[in-house]
């Protein structure tokens, strides 16, 4: 699995944006569980459209805030809902919840 945290784009976003990324960043929080949730019932329901769509969008938030770890497994979630395998990714619920948690706390001390 990726490193946590790209720490390189998050330094060079600070830099470009300021403070701006601080809103950026609790935007993406805000919205993560949410997404995680609806993975989660989409993958549960065998909805894998819906499952697809959220983990496209995750994985394109993560990446956007240089959440490697998280950005990956997304696109594992995505590309099994592709593959319409809804339920070979409920293997993958607790890790994502797990690294959720983890990413959110990285990127909160990130951003001290």
């Amino acid at each position: 699995m990726s490193q946590l945290l790209d720490l390189d784009t998050l330094n060079t976003l600070k830099d470009v944006i300021g403070d701006d990324l601080g809103e950026i960043i609790d935007s993406f929080l805000q919205l993560l569980p949410g997404q995680v949730d609806a993975i989660e019932s989409s993958a549960r329901t065998g909805d894998a459209p819906n499952m697809r769509l959220h983990a496209h969008t995750l994985k394109g938030s993560s990446s956007n805030v240089g959440a490697l770890a998280l950005a990956e497994l997304s696109h594992t979630l995505e590309d099994l809902a592709k593959a319409g395998q809804t339920e070979a990714s409920l293997a993958h619920v607790s890790e994502l919840r797990n690294l959720s948690a983890r990413t959110a706390d990285a990127l909160r001390k990130f951003m001290g």
